[in-house]
């Protein structure tokens, strides 16, 4: 039903080249300006350094991934296109309009599938008819009660991103407002790794792409060396919860907000992390049914996909969702 293709949401200059991960052709190096370097390609050598948290709207990160993205979707899409996107919750409000000012509209776009200068480039013509721009948690709302799961009723959800977590309520009548906040992500925890590695065996540890994948796979090499993670990361995630989510959740799931929903769901790349999730379920256990989303990473893209549906009205190949996260962003197309 769904067809998501991801790609790298980080930086490096000077190429101009957009590789992503996708197998077809367009997304082995997708060349504009400026000059940029975006995907695949930079994991091996990240030259600048990127914040932890999601892009905003005015930055050229965010920029050059708006633009990337649709031209993703046009080799599956029909045009016009219809696009949601979405933003951590205290961000939403300040970068809804400047995004949407970004995609609207007809755009003409040079693309080279190499990394040399060339001068035969292949001429994008991108039509976009309609953008939605959305708080990244109601994506996620929307997947789980439109897409296949069908919940219904009252219930609290969590997206565990690597910039954000985002907290929400979701009710049959709509978003219980109060229970919406962001977090800081698992970046946190990223970096307690990261200190602890860089003062035990005296290196530095810039690579923000490699750091996050050593992360999630639990080892990392190191003078050739290599080091298993996971008891580091095992500490560094119940420090995290402890220290900054457990203490954010006390205003926006509290008992009262508990009382209306007695289920959590728990997606985005974070729900991957056993040691993570076992920290929500020893807290909320009693409390509520704790439920680890199915491919949690793919739930917000999903969201912002059936959202356009809503508005594609002349085809379903209209629509478009656009999740862009600190570390991946992912295209979502049907």
């Amino acid at each position: 039903m769904y067809d998501i293709q991801s790609f790298s949401s980080l930086l490096q200059a000077p190429s101009v080249m957009f590789p992503a991960s996708a197998p077809m052709p367009l997304l082995n190096g997708m060349k504009g300006r400026p000059n940029l370097k975006q995907g695949n390609l930079i994991q091996p050598e990240v030259a600048e350094q990127v914040d932890d948290t999601n892009a905003h709207a005015s930055d050229l990160v965010h920029q050059l991934v708006v633009l990337a993205a649709p031209i993703l979707a046009t080799r599956q899409t029909v045009s016009p296109l219809v696009v949601t996107l979405g933003f951590p919750s205290n961000t939403y409000h300040t970068y809804k309009e400047s995004a949407s000012a970004q995609l609207m509209g007809k755009h003409v776009v040079e693309l080279s599938n190499n990394d040399a200068e060339i001068d035969e480039v292949e001429i994008v013509e991108i039509n976009i008819a309609r953008v939605e721009v959305l708080p990244m948690i109601v994506s996620c709302m929307i997947a789980l009660r439109k897409g296949p799961d069908q919940v219904s009723g009252s219930f609290a959800v969590l997206s565990l991103g690597f910039g954000t977590v985002e907290t929400g309520l979701s009710t049959d009548n709509g978003v219980v407002t109060s229970a919406t906040s962001s977090i800081p992500g698992l970046h946190r925890a990223v970096n307690l790794v990261r200190s602890q590695l860089e003062k035990d065996y005296d290196v530095r540890l810039d690579n923000l792409q490699q750091l996050d994948e050593a992360f999630q796979e639990g080892y990392i090499y190191i003078n050739s060396k290599l080091i298993d993670l996971r008891a580091i990361r095992k500490q560094a995630l119940e420090t995290y919860y402890e220290e900054v989510v457990s203490p954010a959740l006390q205003s926006v799931l509290n008992d009262k907000s508990l009382q209306i929903a007695k289920r959590l769901y728990l997606c985005g790349g974070g729900a991957y992390y056993a040691d993570l999730i076992a920290c929500f379920t020893a807290e909320f256990a009693t409390k509520a049914a704790v439920h680890v989303v199915d491919k949690p990473e793919l739930v917000a893209s999903k969201g912002y996909l059936l959202n356009s549906l809503r508005f594609a009205t002349d085809a379903l190949e209209q629509a478009v969702g656009l999740d862009m996260g600190a570390i991946a962003t992912r295209v979502a197309t049907f």
